[in-house]
C-alpha cells in the first residue's frame, strides 16, 4: 500500500503518455484498467520478494500441501489487488478535488516530505522493537494482542480471509478475499469513468512563474505583431 501511494500518481496521472490517451476516444475506465495493470505488475515484484522466503519458511516448517501452495500462489498474485484499488481511489479523489497536487512540481514536493516521514517513523517504530523485551513481545503476538497486525486487518480486510484459506485450505474464505478484490476493482473504475479525466487535464503542466506585462513591453509586442 505505502509503495503505491508513489507509484500509482505517477504512472495514473504523470506518466508521458497522458497526452496521448487523452485525446483517444477512450473511457476513464479504460484508462484506469490499463495503468492499474502496470501498476499491479509493479506490485508483484516486490509482493513475490516478500512471499516466497515467507510461503518457503512456513513449507519447511508445517510441511508441504497441495492446497496450501495452490492457495498461496492464488493469494500472492490476488492479494495486492484491494491494497492497490484503495490507494489509486484515494489518488483519484485527491487530484479531483484538490488542484494543488494536479501540479508536477508541488506532487512530487508533497510526496517527497511523506517519504521522509514514513522512513522516519518505520525507523522509530522499529527502534521502539528492538528495546522492548523479546518474551514480552512473543507473547503478545501468539495471544494475538498485536496492535499493528490488528490496525492491517481492519484496514484490510482481505488479509484474514486469505491467510485462513492458506493455513486452513477454507475456499469460502478465498472466495470472500476474491469477492473483496473485484468489488474493490469495480468501485475503482467507477471512480475512474466519473472523475479520471477531470483530474487529468493539466497534469503534464510544471510550474511556471506568471509576471505581468509591463505597459513598455505590450506596447513592443504590438508594435511587432
Amino acid at each position: 500500500f505505502l509503495f503505491s501511494l508513489f507509484i500509482i500518481p505517477s504512472i495514473f496521472y504523470f506518466s508521458n503518455d497522458i497526452d496521448f490517451l487523452l485525446a483517444l476516444p477512450l473511457k476513464g475506465d479504460h484508462i484506469i484498467a490499463s495503468k492499474f495493470t502496470v501498476c499491479l505488475m509493479y506490485e508483484y515484484l516486490t509482493t513475490f520478494a516478500i512471499l516466497i522466503p515467507a510461503t518457503a519458511a512456513y513449507l519447511s516448517v508445517c510441511g508441504f500441501s497441495v492446497s496450501l501452495c495452490l492457495f498461496a500462489l492464488l493469494t500472492a498474485l490476488l492479494i495486492p489487488i484491494f491494497p492497490l484499488a484503495i490507494s489509486a481511489g484515494l489518488t483519484i479523489l485527491i487530484m479531483r478535488f484538490m488542484p494543488f497536487f494536479k501540479n508536477k512540481d508541488h506532487f512530487h514536493f508533497i510526496s517527497g516530505i511523506l517519504l521522509v516521514v514514513i522512513g522516519i517513523s518505520i525507523s522509530v517504530y522499529m527502534n521502539s522493537i528492538q528495546a522492548g523485551d523479546e518474551s514480552e513481545m512473543l507473547s503478545l503476538l501468539f495471544s494475538g494482542d498485536n496492535s499493528l497486525l490488528t490496525l492491517f486487518m481492519n484496514f484490510f480486510p482481505v488479509i484474514p480471509y486469505f491467510a485462513r484459506a492458506i493455513v486452513q485450505g477454507s475456499i469460502v474464505d478465498f472466495i470472500i478475499a476474491v469477492g473483496i478484490c473485484i468489488l474493490s476493482f469495480i468501485i475503482l473504475t467507477g471512480l475512474g469513468r466519473m472523475w479520471y479525466f477531470k483530474g487529468a487535464i493539466g497534469n503534464s503542466e510544471a510550474s511556471a512563474n506568471h509576471k505581468k506585462l509591463s505597459e513598455l513591453s505590450q506596447k513592443e509586442m504590438k508594435q511587432t505583431n
